[in-house]
């Protein structure tokens, strides 16, 4: 078992889709990188679940910190996975009130346990 990384971007307001989609129960990571040093700024990003047609399942609110990656359980019901569910996309955006400096170069990377 190994983490496979399903995107790496620079965190913008516009939506972004992780073009590798997860499947049943899932394990992602979440590193953040601002290569111009600390954090400039305050606020999130948002990584969300989104069901093949366009609904929103889940979301996380990730905060910008220079500590060990998190990581977070994406288990889908039994339910979820009857109704067919079991194949989702990830978007990220930054929060609204998110405030960074232009120049910040923030980067989030989203790994998945396989």
């Amino acid at each position: 078992m190994a983490w496979r990384l399903l995107g790496d971007l620079q965190v913008l307001y516009e939506e972004q889709t992780i073009p590798i989609s997860i499947s049943g129960n899932s394990i992602i990571k979440i590193e953040h990188d601002f290569p111009a040093g600390i954090f400039p700024g305050i606020g999130y990003a948002v990584v969300r679940e989104m069901l093949p047609g366009g609904e929103v399942f889940n979301f996380i609110k990730s905060y910008p910190y220079r500590g060990p990656p998190r990581v977070y359980d994406l288990s889908l019901s039994a339910a979820m996975q009857a109704a067919g569910f079991g194949t989702r996309t990830l978007t990220v955006t930054r929060g609204k009130k998110t405030a960074v400096q232009a120049d910040s170069a923030w980067r989030m990377m989203i790994y998945e346990w396989i």
